[in-house]
């Protein structure tokens, strides 16, 4: 496009979008951007390789194995539909951007495959990846559809056009061809439905997040390399997909080029639904002692309304992907001192229920909505207010605002690793854990990332095939 055109046609948020995900460099951006985009890698990894443990990852690699073979011979978009599947099951894998990561780092993983990748390269595609998807959901966070309106969740949109982004870079498109991937990756990737997520989704619900969306941008990318192109104006087209998604979206607030959301991480501590972990937090701040339990009339939880139609559910949890959604059962479980939430504690849901006063407890959470409770937060899925009513009258009251993890109150650089290391050790014993570790943390320094993404790939190929 010359001055003239250009002038002429200013160009889609896209495009910017685009242009601004090439503009990163690592040389340029505050120190922290690689040192945060490496954690982002092996926060993802750990993920990948403790999902690679659970029955539904056994199944949906006999099922890719059935149509395409064994793993190595997989196409990208399978490898990456895989990794991000795996990621995502233990509902472990981070905030950043909604959830970035889980569709940035599985694609570049996949994707890179046969190129000669350096692990400055993979930091950079992966901050620019994550600085995309942070910005399409930091514009809007707070304006989405409810819902019981559209039925369905942003996340799966916007991680499709960040994995579009990063895996763009590794594959060196140009700014042009960049924003076209990004428009195809939105346009392919699935409906996104919130009863898959939050209610009752089967075994199939980790697709959506990361696996779909990291997908979608192989795809895309191949696409925009030989030439098809996608409609550029789908962000601010009064019948795109903002328009579907949201009730309206802060267009300063994407374009904002002074902030850098990497920076500023959201990582979970709980295997749990983030709508979850602030009233994890307040409920076990708590610390009830066994007749204090024993005495409790009702739990109100109160938390803002656009969330509510999400978690609270009622009865017991059906299935751990339920369990991990369910946040009178994870309350049940946080009051009684089951902290952090693990991922055994939906793994082994009938144990769970069983214990303690497990299925008790649970029933007496009253979950009301109250957008008020969120005044004074920086993102209202971060807040929730607890009030235990006790058989006599009297009354404790707990408020989080920033749960562990959180943007204010967040997991250190060494917790990010120890949580790295309790997913992957019992795969790989201690030893392999920190090695792997030491391997990601460093990859800045690699003149190419085959050998890393190789060893990561054997260990989640040796969990699936146990099964």
């Amino acid at each position: 496009m010359n001055e003239r055109q250009a002038a002429k046609n200013p160009p889609t948020l896209i495009e910017w979008l685009a242009a601004y995900g090439h503009g990163v460099d690592l040389a340029e951006a505050p120190d922290n951007v690689a040192e945060q985009s490496a954690l982002c890698v092996l926060d993802t990894v750990g993920c990948i390789v403790a999902g690679a443990r659970t029955p539904e990852a056994r199944t949906l690699y006999q099922a890719e194995k059935s149509q395409h073979g064994e793993m190595e011979e997989w196409p990208a978009e399978v490898a990456a539909r895989t990794l991000g599947f795996l990621g995502d099951v233990l509902e472990l894998n981070d905030l950043i951007g909604g959830h970035s990561s889980i569709g940035v780092v599985t694609a570049v993983l996949a994707g890179s495959r046969g190129r000669e990748v350096s692990g400055a390269e993979l930091l950079r595609a992966v901050a620019a990846g994550t600085e995309v998807t942070a910005r399409l959901y930091e514009s809007s966070v707070g304006r989405f559809k409810p819902y019981s309106e559209g039925g369905t969740v942003v996340v799966s949109y916007f991680n499709a056009l960040g994995a579009a982004t990063a895996l763009s870079m590794i594959h060196s498109l140009d700014p042009d061809r960049t924003a076209h991937a990004m428009a195809m990756a939105a346009t392919i990737g699935t409906w996104c439905p919130a009863e898959v997520i939050f209610g009752n989704g089967g075994t199939i619900k980790p697709i959506l997040f990361g696996a779909n969306p990291a997908s979608s941008a192989v795809q895309a990318v191949a696409y925009a390399r030989h030439g098809l192109t996608g409609p550029l104006r789908l962000l601010e087209s009064p019948i795109g997909m903002m328009t579907s998604l949201t009730t309206e979206f802060n267009q300063a607030q994407l374009q904002d080029v002074d902030r850098w959301f990497i920076t500023t991480p959201q990582r979970k501590l709980h295997a749990s639904c983030g709508y979850t972990h602030s009233s994890i937090d307040a409920v076990s701040s708590m610390r009830l002692d066994q007749q204090e339990l024993e005495a409790i009339e009702s739990i109100e939880v109160a938390v803002p309304a656009f969330f509510r139609e999400a978690v609270g559910k009622v009865g017991a949890p059906e299935s751990p992907n339920d369990a991990r959604f369910h946040l009178g059962y994870l309350v049940a479980l946080a009051i009684q001192g089951k902290y952090p939430i693990l991922p055994e504690h939906s793994l082994d849901l009938e144990t769970e229920l069983a214990w303690g006063r497990t299925m008790d407890l649970s029933g007496k959470v009253r979950i009301v909505p109250e957008d008020a409770a969120a005044e004074g937060a920086t993102k209202p899925y971060n807040v929730s207010r607890i009030t235990v009513r006790f058989r006599d009258g009297a009354t404790r009251s707990s408020t989080c605002l920033s749960p562990k993890g959180s943007a204010d109150n967040p997991l250190s650089d060494d917790e990010v690793v120890e949580k790295f290391l309790q997913l992957v050790a019992p795969s790989t014993g201690q030893a392999g854990a920190k090695e792997l570790a030491d391997d990601l943390l460093s990859v800045r320094g690699a003149k190419d990332i085959a050998s890393v993404v190789g060893k990561v790939r054997r260990v989640v190929l040796h969990e699936l095939q146990k099964g």
